[in-house]
């Protein structure tokens, strides 16, 4: 099923399909920090909404100006808020609602583009989106509809491919995004199936042995620094045999590469027998 990465705002709304409901301690409405989208700091003039729509230089689409008319993305937003059960007085569209938004946008169930428009939404908490984080991103990428943003969403994810720091910053964004706001280290389950979206083995040669090894040997949760130097590793190491141990990788990565290492001499060893 689709939210593999299940948590996040409160809401009793997920049936057993989902895994049990969770209670994931979502900010009421009003006490969000947030003023500004993951991934808009440098990216909002080149990644916007395609000529012929837009806010104008005004303020958030959302909300309307003057006599209280509300925008169209703004309905959008209430529709899709309103497939979750929330608890009262949290203004943001939960799990359900983002299922059917990936299913209007044309996303896959499971894909690596849920993570890139949660990070160009500037989603902030887990498996949700807020109403100011929703009007904020409706502003930068002058998205007067969801055929804008279904249309952008293909300009991010070539952004992602192109752009190794867009990447990085995308891929960073993704830990609290895909771990409940009442877990401290991201589960075992939903790092490993992030990573297979994520860091495909054209990406991450060693995925496999990595979730191998995880799921054998290391059985526990993924720390924020073990979640980010793996992406580093993917870039860096290219050959276990040349892997220097006095370099400053997390303790998790040392241990995979020496049980990776020890596998591999395993198997270059002739067996009995063998010609």
């Amino acid at each position: 099923q689709f939210l593999y990465f299940i948590g996040g705002c409160e809401t009793d709304s997920i049936d057993a399909t989902h895994g049990h409901p969770s209670r994931w301690g979502m900010k009421k409405a009003g006490t969000s920090t947030t003023t500004k989208p993951a991934g808009n700091t440098t990216t909002a003039k080149k990644d916007a909404a395609p000529a012929g729509g837009g806010a104008g230089a005004g303020g958030p689409v959302a909300g309307g100006t003057g006599g209280g008319k509300r925008s169209q993305m703004e309905q959008e937003f209430d529709r899709l808020k309103a497939l979750d059960r929330l608890d009262d007085g949290v203004d943001a569209v939960g799990p359900r609602g983002l299922a059917q938004l990936c299913t209007e946008m044309n996303i896959k169930e499971g894909e690596s583009d849920m993570l890139v428009m949660a990070w160009k939404l500037g989603a902030t908490q887990s498996m949700c989106v807020t109403k100011n984080e929703w009007v904020y991103a409706c502003y930068m990428y002058k998205l007067e509809n969801l055929g804008q943003l279904r249309n952008i969403i293909p300009k991010w994810r070539e952004l992602c491919k192109e752009d190794d720091s867009a990447f990085a910053e995308m891929y960073w964004h993704a830990y609290d995004f895909i771990r409940a706001d009442d877990e401290k280290l991201l589960p075992l389950e939903k790092a490993v199936k992030a990573w297979t979206s994520l860091l495909p083995e054209s990406k991450f040669p060693f995925l496999s042995q990595w979730a191998q090894w995880l799921t054998l040997e290391y059985k526990r949760p993924i720390s924020r620094d073990v979640w980010r130097q793996l992406l580093e590793f993917s870039r860096k190491v290219t050959d276990p045999a040349q892997y220097d141990p006095n370099d400053k990788w997390p303790t998790a990565l040392d241990d995979f590469v020496e049980w990776l290492q020890e596998k591999n001499k395993a198997a270059a060893k002739p067996q009995p027998g063998a010609k």
